[in-house]
């Protein structure tokens, strides 16, 4: 198995863990992923493979990437995400359960900080450094 395989497996096996040992299973998740052009599509597609979580939205800088993440949603997904482009609109609302951190290395940590205060549920991999030359 290639490393970018093993990542991706490794990343499903631990997201299917935290949302399946949720309490009660009649509730959905709604998710937001931020940063689409790379990793984040991985995130997309392993909360897509959860029965009891829905992509709300999508943000990302690059409306491209904004656009691609929203297809690779509709094509599994009845409900189309919104998309936005400042991921901090999406720490305004209330609906979010869960924010995906899957922007570039030097976003990680300052988004997480971000997302704290704002009440929401965030996931990151490494690093959470606040400096690129600092993430490699």
């Amino acid at each position: 198995m290639s490393d970018a395989a093993e990542r991706k497996a490794q990343w499903r096996r631990v997201l299917s863990v935290r949302l399946k040992s949720r309490r009660n299973p009649a509730v959905r998740y709604s998710v937001a992923v931020m940063g689409t052009n790379g990793r984040g599509m991985d995130h997309i597609q392993s909360y897509l493979a959860q029965p009891n979580v829905e992509i709300a939205c999508i943000s990302d800088v690059d409306s491209r990437a904004i656009n691609k993440g929203i297809a690779a949603v509709v094509k599994q997904q009845a409900n189309k995400p919104r998309g936005m482009n400042d991921f901090r609109e999406v720490l305004e609302d209330k609906s979010l359960d869960v924010l995906s951190i899957a922007a570039p290395s030097h976003w990680h940590a300052p988004a997480a900080i971000l997302a704290c205060p704002a009440g929401n549920t965030f996931t990151w991999r490494n690093p959470a450094v606040t400096i690129r030359t600092k993430a490699n």
